[in-house]
């Protein structure tokens, strides 16, 4: 798996305008991600963003970066190849607070459902429920319940059903 990210060497296809930063508490910063898939042949390539940081008492985040190269199978608008297999990406950043995205890759048209679920199998949350076609997407949870109030701190399944297909991801709620 390609890595870039804060100390780590970034990888040929994908690259941030900043390697290494110092961000003073309450600061922020921009970085801009760059992706340059002129070189690569088709295929499917994986990387990860990860941001560290110095203090003991929180977790680095780890973004996943998935790069699908297709060559057009026609012109006209014809649609270009089916981008990867069914997937469900693990959550960042995880552990959270507040909200956190859940990417996913759907390899044909479906019927999608993504619902967060508690470990005693409770809808804790409908996050989507619709028909989506092949492609990359992305889902966010609020942490919050059906009834819009903040889920407790804990572990919860993410759990995305397309047609006759069921991917779950744990993820962790700390509030």
């Amino acid at each position: 798996m390609d890595r870039a990210g804060f100390g780590a060497a970034p990888a040929q296809w994908l690259t941030l305008s900043n390697s290494v930063a110092v961000i003073p508490p309450s600061g922020s910063a921009d970085i801009v991600l760059a992706v340059d898939a002129a070189s690569l042949p088709e295929g499917s390539y994986e990387g990860i963003i990860q941001i560290d940081t110095n203090d003991s008492t929180l977790a680095g985040i780890t973004i996943p970066v998935h790069l699908q190269v297709n060559q057009s199978t026609g012109t006209g608008g014809e649609h270009a190849k089916i981008p990867g297999q069914f997937t469900l990406y693990q959550n960042y950043p995880n552990p959270f607070n507040g909200s956190t995205v859940i990417p996913y890759v759907l390899s044909g048209p479906s019927r999608v459902k993504i619902t967060v679920i508690d470990p005693l199998g409770r809808v804790v949350s409908d996050l989507y429920s619709g028909y989506q076609e092949s492609g990359y997407y992305q889902a966010t949870w609020d942490g919050k319940d059906r009834t819009g109030l903040d889920a407790v701190s804990g572990i919860y399944f993410i759990q995305l059903q397309a047609g006759n297909r069921t991917l779950t991801k744990k993820c962790l709620l700390i509030r």
